[in-house]
């Protein structure tokens, strides 16, 4: 089942939000080319998109997450880390919200879980068959790294990302001049 996605800021897959009313804040639409299995895979990208990329910013503008990011997903594999890192997202938001109950948490890391699974799988699928590239590598390098930190294992989140720089550095030295740049 694929839902059409809509460009308006949907609500998050938890019913905790309980915020006053805020002026609205411009939300990136949903890239074009994008298409979801089910409306909880919309709703966690809506998260990540609305809540999740806010926060992995910093205070800095959200352009990597929620340009750079949300446009790769049109690749199945980006889309589940996305979902996944959102999903992960709120189950360890729970702590501090006292209205979440542990069933939800659990729902949440459960969806997590599996969603990052379907994932590696599928980017370990692409780079088997010679369909990676740069930019799914590196994104996904970069959201496995997240989802990692989230769930408490840095040290599997920095091998992530040491295995993308490895693949990198070797596609670069098979076609050095695919890749050099005219100052």
């Amino acid at each position: 089942m694929q839902i059409a996605p809509s460009p308006s800021r949907s609500p998050s897959p938890s019913p905790m939000t309980f915020a006053a009313p805020v002026a609205p804040v411009h939300q990136p639409s949903i890239p074009q080319g994008v298409v979801f299995q089910d409306k909880r895979e919309y709703q966690y990208f809506c998260h990540f998109r609305d809540d999740t990329a806010i926060r992995f910013s910093g205070g800095f503008e959200p352009t990597l997450w929620n340009v750079l990011v949300l446009q790769a997903c049109d690749n199945a594999s980006i889309r589940q880390l996305t979902t996944a890192t959102a999903a992960l997202s709120l189950a360890m938001e729970a702590p501090q919200a006292a209205v979440m109950r542990d069933f939800e948490k659990e729902s949440h890391h459960q969806y997590a879980l599996q969603q990052y699974g379907e994932a590696l799988k599928g980017i370990r699928e692409m780079v088997a068959s010679g369909q990676d590239s740069m930019r799914i590598a590196l994104i996904s390098a970069l959201l496995i790294f997240c989802f990692e930190s989230l769930h408490g294992d840095l040290g599997r989140g920095i091998f992530h990302i040491q295995s993308a720089i490895e693949l990198i550095v070797k596609r670069i030295s098979e076609a050095p001049r695919s890749f050099y740049f005219p100052r």
